[in-house]
């Protein structure tokens, strides 16, 4: 640590301008995220219904997923974030109910199922009733299994006189498009209605993240990098968040 420290003086930082860990607070918003996160908030707060956020690993997913979080609960949307999903069936749907505030404990496995989506529709509906939207964001999606992918689809299914009463993000690397697009999930694939895509930065936007980057950091204007530099960064890094 005080290694880093020395490195971080001598440059004139505060801090690591490139932490391993995602960083909501200093994130940097290129015009294509900001138009996706633009997109998404309003297919959720306009009950659009399904919808669908698919890239590589290290484009920034889980940062962007955040940044929709705060949005939403600054809206008023009543979200329930589900993150394990290595979770299946009844235990997907309960993790859901938990992250929406209902109580889940004591259901046995095998009949709750039933259960657990009758109190999960009755607490969205009345939700509706009071003039109030929820979603469900799904992170990693991409490690549901086909049963579980089928349930989150019955719960899209849910509606009050023609609206859905749930919106979904299902969030997950490009293994989620080669899952959903497959002949045995066209049927789910077919109701996703806002379909978008994280793309690595282009070079004019890995010049304007590295800049944004050093600035929030302390730069003191110590650090100053060449054209060449910036394109041996695009080269190496391929316009990739996590391979800066």
């Amino acid at each position: 640590t005080n290694h880093t420290s020395v490195h971080l003086t001598h440059f004139g930082l505060l801090q690591n301008p490139f932490p391993v860990a995602p960083d909501d607070a200093n994130f940097y918003l290129s015009d294509t995220i900001e138009e996706i996160i633009t997109e998404i908030v309003h297919g959720i707060t306009a009950r659009k219904g399904f919808i669908m956020l698919t890239g590589d690993v290290g484009l920034g997913k889980t940062t962007i997923t955040r940044r929709i979080l705060r949005i939403l609960e600054s809206k008023e949307v009543h979200t329930s974030l589900v993150f394990h999903t290595s979770l299946k069936d009844v235990d997907l749907l309960r993790e859901i109910n938990r992250d929406f505030g209902l109580p889940v404990d004591g259901a046995s496995d095998s009949a709750q199922l039933g259960d657990q989506l009758q109190q999960l529709n009755d607490f969205l509906v009345a939700q509706y009733g009071q003039g109030k939207n929820c979603a469900i964001i799904i992170d990693d999606a991409q490690n549901l299994d086909r049963d579980s992918l089928e349930l989150v689809r019955m719960i899209s299914n849910l509606e009050v006189d023609q609206q859905k009463i749930v919106q979904i993000l299902l969030v997950g690397q490009t293994e989620l498009m080669t899952t959903l697009t497959s002949r045995a999930m066209r049927q789910l694939y077919s109701r996703i209605v806002i379909r978008k895509v994280v793309r690595s930065l282009s070079q004019a936007e890995l010049r304007s993240y590295v800049q944004f980057k050093l600035n929030t950091a302390g730069n003191q204007g110590r650090i100053t990098l060449t054209p060449f530099a910036y394109w041996r960064l695009y080269r190496l890094s391929k316009g990739n968040f996590r391979s800066l």
